[in-house]
């Protein structure tokens, strides 16, 4: 009767483990085929999340307009500087910014350095909050001298997303306030931000 009883435990072992193995990879086959068609972000260490380089991808509007993406070496919607020569106009944002919807030769930032022969150097990342958007510039300042320009697009909900650890289901930045000064928490990445990121 005992024998049984462990040989019993034994195979309700073994299909739980067959069954949850079967599962994930069924999950990572789905993700996979889901995700990896049109993945555009990856996980940040600083931001949370960020655009992925060299992209290529083509999405759909919800009135059914095609419209194009491509992103460069460093992950940005930007255009590379072909004329050293020309100010640069750094630009900041959320999906204003980044134009979601319209093709980047379309997009605001590219029409106005077309008209004052200047280069548009665009960090726009479709959910970025204020916060993401300031360590973003960070790492483009030093690109800027004399003459060039900065546009920060800031919209109402940016300075919602302030308060929140998460936003769109992704981890963010965000501030607290510690004896009289303020600390930045940098994003904390759960199992489920793994799994995507591995299937994407």
């Amino acid at each position: 009767m005992r024998r049984n009883s462990w040989a019993n435990l034994l195979l309700l072992a073994m299909g739980t483990v067959i069954v949850l193995g079967l599962g994930e990879l069924l999950a990572r086959v789905h993700l996979h085929h889901v995700l990896g068609r049109t993945a555009l972000f990856t996980n940040h260490e600083r931001l949370g999340w960020a655009m992925l380089p060299n992209k290529e991808l083509t999405w759909t509007t919800q009135e059914g307009r095609e419209w194009q993406i491509s992103t460069n070496s460093e992950g940005l919607r930007s255009f590379p500087k072909a004329d050293q020569t020309k100010p640069t106009v750094l630009v900041l944002g959320d999906s204003f910014a980044f134009g979601q919807g319209v093709d980047q030769p379309e997009r605001f930032d590219e029409l106005l350095a077309a008209k004052y022969q200047a280069h548009a150097l665009n960090t726009g990342v479709m959910g970025y909050g204020t916060d993401q958007e300031y360590f973003s510039a960070l790492n483009y300042t030093d690109q800027l001298g004399a003459g060039d320009m900065v546009i920060w697009l800031t919209y109402f909900n940016d300075f919602y997303d302030l308060s929140l650890r998460r936003n769109n289901g992704r981890a963010k930045p965000f501030a607290r306030l510690d004896t009289d000064s303020l600390v930045w928490v940098f994003p904390v990445f759960t199992t489920f931000d793994h799994v995507r990121e591995r299937a994407a």
